[in-house]
């Protein structure tokens, strides 16, 4: 296949009104069992290994309407629309999920509330992620989550999760994340075939898909932009997106971003880096042990807001990280009535005024953005970022 035909089936799946197709087409052609999963800490490869087909619940096309009736106005656009589109049906084809507390302990016993009364004869598991990174049980707790969360999939599709099932969907999703760092590593060393919105369509692509139909796209893509010459760079401004820890990033934002002038070179957004920056260690002994070491591992490289962890920290992370890209600019990206990102802005804000390294905020929501205000604002971003 050539890159053009691969990138538009990564958009396909992508685009909002079509990001669950493969997985019903899935689970006509199969018979299997669909979870959807909630951003960003449970592990897919537990499902994965019982036969069934793990999906990371996504926003809905639409503004919220149904969703009004179970959840209130100011809780963030990705907790709203996902009400939504339980009220509206457009989850009913899936045999289970998995809600945790992604954000807040309000909005993620709100979105339990809704999925545990809307869908009461499927299995809703509310099983949470323990937050303390540091205390001295916390590993053993969260390895007793992951060895729950397997047993309960291993009732809903009668399949027994053996060591080395597991081992084998972890190496599996090792494989998709290989593939794409490897595109990361060519976007940083000057390679720009792919724009950001292909790039982020290829993340968010591999969150919906059957791991296995994706993996062999990427295998096909990664050697074929690998051959494409390197697009000079001369006059375009380097830039790191941050933020957006659930949400992907609307694609009219990040086409601003390039029609004046900018060029992202990484980020650490969750439908981007954040997604696929890590390698579960293989564990012949015991697989679930691995994974729970991979959730304390990835706090530790690319601080989560949402975690307790005493040693890290997100802002001097975030700085360190944009020093390496050679970013001459950050853009953040901020959900509104995103409680964990608006908690930590302060200490980001004032990290890079000190550092002297030029940063905008946007902050946007599910429903409607202005976008000719956006391009005033990023455009105005450029232009300092020029001057200085």
């Amino acid at each position: 296949m050539k890159i053009q035909e691969i990138l538009e089936i990564m958009a396909y799946n992508a685009e909002p009104t079509q990001h669950y197709e493969s997985a019903k087409k899935w689970k006509e052609a199969t018979g299997g069992k669909v979870v959807g999963i909630e951003p960003m800490h449970f592990p897919a490869e537990i499902y994965h290994a019982a036969s069934a087909l793990p999906v990371l619940l996504q926003e809905g096309p639409e503004a919220v309407t149904l969703g009004h009736s179970y959840m209130l106005t100011y809780y963030c656009g990705y907790s709203r629309s996902l009400a939504d589109s339980a009220a509206k049906g457009d989850l009913d084809f899936m045999d289970a999920f998995i809600i945790g507390r992604g954000a807040s302990s309000v909005q993620g016993l709100c979105v339990q509330d809704v999925f545990l009364q809307l869908f009461p004869d499927k299995l809703v598991d509310t099983t949470e992620i323990i937050e303390f990174m540091d205390d001295p049980w916390s590993k053993e707790r969260v390895i007793k989550t992951f060895t729950m969360q397997k047993e309960y999939v291993e009732s809903l599709t009668g399949v027994t999760v053996t060591k080395e099932k597991l081992l084998s969907s972890i190496r599996l999703y090792n494989r998709g994340r290989e593939l794409m760092r490897e595109l990361y590593q060519m976007r940083r060393d000057g390679n720009d075939t792919l724009n950001p919105v292909q790039m982020q369509n290829i993340i968010k692509a591999s969150m919906v898909m059957p791991k296995e139909e994706h993996n062999s796209l990427l295998e096909q893509l990664v050697p074929l932009v690998k051959a494409t010459p390197k697009s000079k760079r001369s006059g375009k401004i380097p830039v790191y997106l941050s933020g957006h820890l659930c949400h992907i990033v609307k694609p009219d934002i990040l086409r601003l971003i390039v029609e004046n002038g900018g060029v992202v070179v990484d980020d650490d957004l969750y439908t981007g880096w954040r997604y696929i920056f890590n390698t579960v260690k293989e564990n012949n002994e015991n697989p679930i042990e691995a994974l729970a070491d991979d959730y304390f591992d990835k706090n530790k490289i690319l601080p989560c807001p949402t975690r307790v962890d005493p040693h890290t920290n997100w802002n001097l992370t975030l700085l360190d990280n944009v020093r390496k890209s050679g970013a001459k600019g950050l853009i953040i990206l901020q959900v509104k009535y995103c409680e964990p990102h608006m908690f930590n802005y302060p200490d980001i804000k004032d990290t890079f005024e000190k550092a002297n390294i030029p940063h905008l905020l946007l902050e946007t929501e599910h429903e409607v953005i202005s976008m000719e205000s956006l391009r005033t604002r990023i455009e105005s971003f450029m232009e300092k970022i020029n001057i200085s």
